[in-house]
Order: structure tokens, then C-alpha cells, then sequence
């Protein structure tokens, strides 16, 4: 009604309520104190045609807006940092400085240990991170990849002297297999060269023994015509004997 007069409208009145810090900490509504807002406050909206609830109205966004203006460019930066991770920071309304300052203080400790972890951890995969990670939560996962890296290597290394060690014992296998194999042909070269020495033996034995009854059986006939030859000559020796014996 009269808010054309000079401090009177219901900006100047918004304007008064913040200077004078007349909102409570989160700007939700008058300060709990004397003073915040009294019936004169009442008095003097009403004579600018408003009224207490457009008054709060008015000096909660306008409130927000310079929150907004001082805390939102620190939060585009941070957010640029925090990659796959959201940030703690949504905005001002409804919330103290001590609880903006503090989620900001958050979300600056969550980028600068995520850009970290990546910047010195090739291991390290952003993406596996929860969206609501803390910052333990990212040292946490960068260590586990370290440890997953290392592990992973040293399993590597095991199955590798595992092949390397079952290639050796199957190589020595082969080897001694082999000189199993030509332990059994030398043995059984022995055996068949000993049993083909017995067979000449044997053989020659056999001959020499053939021979011998061959001698003994020309012996035997060489007797038996010699002592026919004897006999036919005693006959002859006797005939001619008779004979002589008419003769005379």
C-alpha cells in the first residue's frame, strides 16, 4: 500500500531481513530470537502490500541465489573431477554454510583422491567405484587393484614355473624313458648275441659230434673191408694150398 515510499516495498524489506541476518541458518524460516520478526515487521509488509510468508519467500531465493553465486562454480569444478562419481553438493537451498562448505569439502577430497589414484595407479579403474564412493572408499579400490595387479602377476609367474617345471620333468621323462629304451635293446642285443653264442655252440658241438661219428663209421667200414680183404686173402691163400696139395 505504501510501498512506493522509499524503504517501504517488499524488496527493501527482503533486503533488510537479510542484512540483518533476520532467516535462520538454513534460510527456511525467521531466526528462532526476538527481533527476527515482529509485529512491526508485520506491520510495515502489510503496509507494503505483502505479508510475512512472501517476505521469507522473497529472502529465502534471494538468499539461495547469493549462495548459489559464491559455492556453485567451486562445485562445476570439482565436478568436472569426480568422473563416474556424483557429487555430494546439489545445491544451497535448505542448507547452512557449515553444510555446504562441508559437502563441498567432501566432494574436493573425493576428486583430488580419484584424480590421484588414476594419475598414479595404471591399474586403477574408475568406473569399478561405487557413485557415492568416499575417498577410503577410492584409496581403498586403488590399493585393491595394486594387490589384484600384483596378485595376478604373481599367478602368472606361478603357472609359468609350473609349465616350466612340468616341460622339464616330461623332458627328463623322455630322456630317461629313451635311455630305458636303449638299456632294453642293448640288453636284449646281449641276450640274443648270448643266445646265438650258445647256438653256434651248440651247432659246432653238433658238427664236431657228426664228424666224430663220421670218422668212427669210415673207421668201422674201413675195418670191416680190411678184414674181408684178410679173410678173401686167407681163403685164397687156402685154396691155393688144396690146390697144390692135388697137384702133387
Amino acid at each position: 500500500m505504501l510501498g512506493f515510499l522509499p524503504g517501504a516495498s517488499e524488496q527493501d524489506i527482503i533486503d533488510r531481513e537479510l542484512a540483518n541476518g533476520d532467516l535462520n541458518s538454513r534460510g527456511t524460516n525467521f531466526a528462532d530470537r526476538s527481533g527476527s520478526w515482529n509485529w512491526q515487521d508485520s506491520f510495515g509488509a502489510w503496509m507494503a502490500g505483502s505479508s510475512k510468508e512472501k517476505v521469507l519467500a522473497g529472502a529465502r531465493a534471494k538468499r539461495d541465489r547469493q549462495l548459489a553465486d559464491k559455492y556453485d562454480p567451486l562445485n562445476k569444478a570439482t565436478a568436472a573431477s569426480l568422473g563416474p562419481l556424483t557429487a555430494n553438493y546439489k545445491g544451497v537451498s535448505g542448507k547452512s554454510i557449515a553444510e555446504i562448505e562441508a559437502e563441498q569439502s567432501l566432494d574436493t577430497g573425493r576428486a583430488t583422491a580419484l584424480q590421484s589414484a588414476i594419475a598414479n595407479n595404471v591399474d586403477f579403474d574408475p568406473t569399478s567405484l561405487s557413485a557415492t564412493a568416499t575417498k577410503g572408499d577410492i584409496y581403498g579400490a586403488s590399493g585393491k587393484a595394486t594387490r589384484d595387479r600384483t596378485e595376478s602377476k604373481e599367478e602368472t609367474a606361478r603357472l609359468r614355473d609350473e609349465e616350466e617345471t612340468k616341460r622339464q620333468e616330461k623332458r627328463y621323462d623322455t630322456q630317461l624313458e629313451s635311455q630305458y629304451l636303449r638299456e632294453d635293446r642293448r640288453d636284449a642285443r646281449s641276450e640274443l648275441l648270448r643266445s646265438q653264442e650258445k647256438s653256434d655252440a651248440l651247432e659246432l658241438r653238433r658238427d664236431n659230434m657228426n664228424l666224430q661219428y663220421a670218422q668212427m663209421a669210415r673207421r668201422d667200414r674201413m675195418d670191416a673191408k680190411d678184414r674181408k680183404d684178410k679173410n678173401i686173402m686167407m681163403l685164397m691163400q687156402g685154396l691155393a694150398g688144396i690146390a697144390t696139395g692135388f697137384t702133387v
